[in-house]
């Protein structure tokens, strides 16, 4: 990373991937535009960008790796557009706000470790058109069996 204190908004063009740490600690960091030729998320890529309330990440990215969001505290809302995506479990560490997680219908990706203290969550599905919505209702001392959230209804 670099003296990114001050980094708004970022606009990415002809990269196929996010390199580790590339945006670590860029605390003003709002606003990422993702390019279709993006596949991979780095290592740690977007730590700390505390910042940062939504997420959009396109279809061809196919990977998210390790603490590649880790502490963007304000992240409230992650859409996904690719259904067979690998979300290493600390991807979404420390994101305390996230609330929302919408992603295809056909997901075989297993999302449940996305949400911080998953154990302890009641989660409301919704499904829209071709893709799901989950939203965390409450946190709750209850916990869900499996370790996973396939769309398989039993598991929700």
């Amino acid at each position: 990373s670099y003296n990114c204190d001050n980094l708004r908004n970022v606009g990415l063009s002809n990269v196929n991937q996010i390199h580790d740490r590339t945006f670590e600690g860029c605390i003003s960091l709002e606003y990422i535009v993702f390019p279709d030729s993006v596949k991979s998320i780095g290592i740690c890529s977007f730590n700390g960008c505390k910042s940062i309330k939504s997420l959009l990440i396109p279809y061809y990215v196919n990977e998210i790796k390790h603490y590649a969001f880790k502490d963007c505290t304000s992240l409230v809302r992650v859409s996904i557009g690719n259904p067979n995506i690998q979300i290493e479990s600390t991807a979404f560490e420390g994101c305390v706000a996230l609330r929302e997680i919408e992603i295809p219908q056909n997901t075989k990706t297993k999302f449940r470790q996305m949400i911080p203290n998953y154990k302890d969550i009641l989660i409301e599905r919704q499904i829209e058109k071709e893709c799901m919505r989950v939203r965390v209702i409450k946190h709750v001392n209850y916990d869900l069996s499996g370790d996973d959230m396939s769309l398989d209804p039993r598991l929700w």
